[in-house]
């Protein structure tokens, strides 16, 4: 007879016996507590500071502590009586005792199955203890985190894991560290199999079961999160010790503002950090801000793109600066701009620098522009790259033709203009090259250089000096001077000093000689006047040549300030000035043809005098004592204006073409036998006058037959009859 089967009822010892109940169950619940927890704490890691990892793991050991308790009831409940008493299993309502033993069973394995499963899944290790720290029960990622196995980890201390609690007993580091026997999210050390440490977060929760206390302990393994906070401030720092401005502004707040900004940022604009988070960057904007460049930054915002611009900012004490701001969108994955990265580069001295720069550079812009003597610079490359106007004006060589061109064109239009060259090493005309040393040390001077004789445009001789430079850029500056004005000089005074030496020392020693007879012997009368008079014509000629220096220099240096001009008639003047004329030993009259009716012009009577003496006196000097000379007044019109010319004509040893060109330079003689007394300022200093007076000379000569000299002056209006009894000239036709 086959009678019902008396229900199950678990005994105490098959509760120790069955192996897989208590800690499938022990584990489900871990697992149950412990993966949303550490789900919530995967969720929140990647983007938060370390202490929410802490609290993520302190929060699911709470929990966990709380729901270990009621799990342990459950279980306690289905493996014992209460008070050591059989007790039937709580039949549902509808189903009998019978059948609801069975079905409480079936549920209990199904959790606890799926409990196990979710506390294997849990990546933070789980480890069960009991009061001394023996570990009863480790989770699978204990494995991961501790490199031992759960069946290793079983049995073993606690300590060996986390030397965290020294000598304690695992209560009183509760009781030390704990709430309500609970720790969330402590911070402490673990140890590896092979001894390895690693920064870890625990959590724990006590529990007491039947009496007897349990803990159950969660551990996180930081190393990730610790690296991830080392490498989150070192950008911090290196963003803080920056030497830049830097600044961060959300797109996605409203009014853009900023939300991150760094020490030297605050330096540069002298606002604090509590001046500036939460504002929008236009507070550094003032009226000197270039509405350009705002409109600039504007358009790179709307269109998502970095940019680059130099903006006119003002710091707190309002003093303006030149800011570089390059600014570069944050941009997430889906393609939306969430941030803006601004770098802020204060280039004041920068841009002053640049402006004494470029107004140094129009400053010498503006010297070779003005400059007379010429400039040609070439870079380290051997091409022209600037040349002057007078450089130019020298050759006749555009710029043109040789800027941007090799130095060997220039050199090839220089030959070609050249009837030649020479290397000089005078004090005088020495070309100098100077190298430009790097440091400020003092470049080595050494004389050389050339000088180049120029056929065309016209004859000139030009000197040529050469600086190098050897710091940055190697540039070569060329620097050409027209030094055909100081040869010719250094000629006329070499003539001047020959001349003078010969002119001053025969009448020096005549005088000297003369009245050293004088003081040591006695003559008779008539030799002692003789030898007066010897001294008194060779002072004379003296006299007459430091006259004549004194003369050019005062009207050079006047240039007519001291000339009185006034309407008068030519016939006295003249006529006074030939009877001052007495030429030593010359008894010739100057054969004088002037008009009976006066002739009226502008002039200055003493100076005009002084020019007429000069021209008559080199009549007299160059033309032999049988030969006349004549003077005469002559009349011409041209350019709507009636002209009266004083000519003076001899017929003594003329000049050469080449003569004539020379005429009015200073020293010149045509005669330099030294037999014809003179200075050679004579005729510069005719020429200085007349043209004083607003008049001009004319000069017509043929060597061995003689010249004549007219001094042209403009007429100042008179009757008809006046200018009708002087003999007409064609304008420019010779005398």
């Amino acid at each position: 007879m086959n009678t019902p089967a008396a229900p199950v009822r678990p005994s105490r010892r098959a509760g120790r016996l069955h192996a897989p109940v208590r800690p499938t169950w022990l584990a489900a619940v871990l697992a149950t507590l412990a993966t949303p927890a550490a789900r919530a704490g995967e969720a929140v890691l990647p983007g938060t500071a370390p202490l929410a990892q802490v609290a993520a793991v302190g929060l699911c050991g709470v929990v966990l502590g709380a729901l270990l308790v009621a799990g342990f009831e459950r279980w306690r409940r289905h493996q014992r009586p209460s008070q050591g008493q059989p007790q039937r299993p709580r039949a549902h309502q509808g189903s009998s005792p019978a059948q609801a033993e069975p079905a409480a069973r079936t549920r209990l394995e199904g959790s606890s199955v799926y409990a196990a499963a979710l506390s294997e899944a849990a990546p933070d290790a789980m480890v069960a203890t009991d009061a001394q720290g023996t570990i009863e029960w480790a989770n699978r990622a204990s494995a991961s985190i501790f490199g031992r196995a759960p069946e290793e980890l079983r049995g073993g201390n606690l300590r060996q894991l986390l030397p965290m609690f020294g000598g304690q007993t695992i209560g009183e580091w509760m009781a030390q560290y704990g709430i309500a026997g609970r720790v969330v999210g402590m911070a402490a050390d673990g140890l590896r199999v092979d001894g390895t440490g690693f920064p870890c977060a625990v959590s724990a929760s006590a529990c007491e079961v039947r009496g007897t206390a349990h803990y159950i302990f969660m551990v996180r393994d930081t190393t990730d999160s610790k690296w991830a906070e080392q490498e989150l401030l070192l950008r911090e720092r290196a963003l803080e010790s920056a030497a830049d401005g830097i600044t961060i502004a959300s797109m996605e707040l409203p009014g853009q503002p900023v939300i991150y900004a760094n020490a030297a940022f605050r330096r540069i604009t002298g606002y604090g950090a509590d001046e500036v988070i939460g504002r929008n960057c236009r507070f550094l904007q003032g009226e000197g801000t270039c509405q350009e460049t705002i409109e600039e930054i504007r358009r790179a915002i709307d269109e998502s793109r970095s940019t680059r611009v130099v903006v006119r900012n003002l710091r707190k004490d309002g003093v303006a600066f030149w800011n570089e701001l390059r600014l570069s969108p944050v941009v997430r994955e889906d393609g939306r701009v969430t941030h803006y990265v601004g770098v802020q580069t204060d280039i004041s001295e920068r841009i002053r620098n640049h402006e004494e720069l470029q107004q140094r550079t129009e400053r010498l812009n503006t010297i070779f522009d003005l400059s007379p003597d010429g400039f040609v610079a070439l870079d380290e490359r051997g091409i022209v790259t600037v040349v002057n106007p007078a450089f130019e004006r020298m050759t006749g060589i555009v710029a043109a033709e040789l800027v941007g061109r090799p130095e060997g064109t220039l050199a090839d239009r220089l030959a070609e203009i050249c009837r030649g060259s020479e290397s000089v090493e005078r004090p005088g005309v020495a070309a100098e090259t100077l190298p430009l040393v790097e440091g400020g040390a003092v470049p080595q001077r050494s004389l050389g250089g050339e000088l180049l004789h120029l056929a065309v445009p016209t004859q000139r001789t030009l000197l040529r000096r050469i600086r190098h430079s050897r710091g940055a850029g190697h540039e070569t500056v060329m620097y050409f001077r027209d030094i055909t004005r100081e040869l010719e000089v250094d000629r006329m005074k070499s003539e001047f000093l020959s001349m003078a030496a010969h002119e001053l020392r025969t009448p020096m020693a005549s005088i000297f000689g003369f009245t050293e007879l004088l003081m040591r012997r006695s003559f008779d009368e008539g030799r002692r006047q003789d030898m007066l008079s010897t001294i008194h014509r060779q002072a004379g000629l003296l006299i007459n040549l430091v006259n004549e220096l004194l003369d050019l220099a005062r009207i050079e240096a006047r240039r007519g300030k001291d000339f009185h001009r006034r309407v008068q008639s030519l016939a006295p003047i003249i006529e006074s000035t030939l009877a001052g004329i007495l030429m030593h030993n010359d008894p010739r009259k100057v054969q004088a043809e002037l008009p009976d009716e006066p002739v009226h012009v502008l002039v200055d009577e003493s100076k005009l005098s002084l020019a007429l003496t000069n021209v008559i006196s080199n009549a007299y000097k160059y033309s032999a004592k049988d030969k006349p000379i004549r003077l005469m007044l002559m009349r011409r019109e041209g350019g709507g204006r009636a002209e009266v010319g004083i000519r003076v004509q001899d017929q003594g040893i003329g000049m050469t073409a080449q003569q004539q060109e020379r005429l009015f330079e200073r020293f010149f003689r045509a005669d330099t036998s030294g037999n014809v007394p003179g200075t050679g300022l004579g005729m510069t200093i005719v020429k200085e006058i007349i043209e004083l007076l607003d008049g001009h000379i004319e000069v017509h000569s043929e060597f061995g037959r003689g010249s004549a000299v007219t001094l042209w002056f403009q007429v100042v209006p008179v009757p008809a009859p006046a200018m009708a009894a002087l003999p007409i000239v064609e304008a420019g036709a010779a005398g």
